[in-house]
């Protein structure tokens, strides 16, 4: 992601090599560029019905923020979805993943300190920044596979071709994700496979969505994701298509 590593995107720099793999079809002009998405070991096998998931929606996540101000920042999107929960539906959500026992990260000395005491209140009192933190994983399945729903954002938007482990960390336990992330996800897989947040004005607009969804229409996305996932379309993705593009490139 240019947002963390910028000489990503930093022409010049990328000029040097010989040769430059990248998922990032912004730099498909340069010469020496290679197209590449973030590999996943692509799999497909049976997974939970909807009434064998007693979860019903979830974020799979590290603690985490952007030092500096962006629009397109789905670090503070997910903390939004966090909160409606917690004040919302409380018992329709759980928050995994690291950090999440600590207040979020702050850059400026007012919120530096706001966290310090909160850090306090955690060590002292057992405070609770995130109510709905239900604690950290070994493996993420354990948790999807038990899942109805999750919130399966991107640290950033409308990269195109950005497209990480999040969304196949989902498919491969038939859980149906919401997924916010790169603007041109649909070119690469279907719309039926997933909940696409772009189409919702608020988390509380998608999460009345979600309540509408029964066990049959549930089946049709799962039925959806399991057809991609042993289609050609998804190979694009998979770890061989991968390994054999930087091999023959070398």
């Amino acid at each position: 992601n240019p947002f963390i590593c910028p000489l990503n995107c930093d022409e010049e720099y990328l000029a040097q090599f010989d040769a430059v793999f990248t998922w990032n079809r912004d730099l498909l002009h340069l010469p020496n560029t290679v197209p590449l998405f973030i590999p996943n070991q692509i799999r497909s096998e049976a997974t939970p019905s909807f009434e064998e998931r007693s979860i019903f929606s979830c974020i799979i996540n590290a603690n985490k923020a952007f030092p500096q101000s962006l629009s397109t920042d789905l670090y503070r999107e997910r903390l939004l979805v966090i909160r409606w929960y917690e004040k919302n539906a409380p018992g329709d959500f759980s928050l995994y993943g690291l950090g999440w026992g600590k207040p979020s990260p702050a850059f400026n000395a007012t919120g530096k300190l706001k966290r310090r005491l909160e850090r306090l209140a955690t060590q002292l009192f057992g405070y609770k920044p995130f109510p709905s933190y239900a604690g950290e994983i070994k493996d993420k399945s354990d948790v999807y596979r038990n899942t109805k729903f999750a919130y399966c954002y991107e640290n950033v938007a409308d990269l195109p071709d950005y497209i990480t482990e999040k969304i196949f960390d989902c498919f491969f336990s038939g859980c149906v994700p919401v997924y916010w992330g790169s603007h041109t996800i649909n070119k690469h897989i279907p719309k039926g496979c997933f909940i696409d947040r772009r189409q919702f004005t608020s988390t509380q607009d998608v999460h009345r969505y979600l309540k509408s969804i029964d066990a049959t229409t549930y089946a049709r996305y799962q039925k959806s994701i399991a057809d991609f996932l042993t289609s050609p379309a998804a190979m694009q993705f998979d770890t061989t298509r991968y390994t054999t593009t930087i091999i023959n490139r070398i």
